[in-house]
């Protein structure tokens, strides 16, 4: 995988985003992880990689996004 391929929004109290993380570390994956700071204002680019709930944990692969906890997993 080419260096940054693949990116997690997240944000650090989340339980599902460990969740995604842990399994990342298992599996040797090299990320990017992008601090979402959920209280204040969600970025665009969740914005853009999650437009329906707006959540994280998202997983961008190239420029394809995956939400949700358990099918990134």
């Amino acid at each position: 995988m080419a260096e940054n391929d693949v990116k997690v929004l997240g944000s650090w109290p989340s339980p599902f985003v460990l969740r995604v993380r842990i399994a990342l570390h298992h599996k040797s994956v090299n990320y990017e992880y992008i601090e979402e700071n959920l209280l204040e204002s969600k970025s665009e680019l969740l914005l853009k990689s999650n437009p329906v709930f707006k959540k994280v944990p998202v997983l961008i692969h190239g420029d394809k996004p995956i939400c949700e906890s358990l099918i990134i997993v």
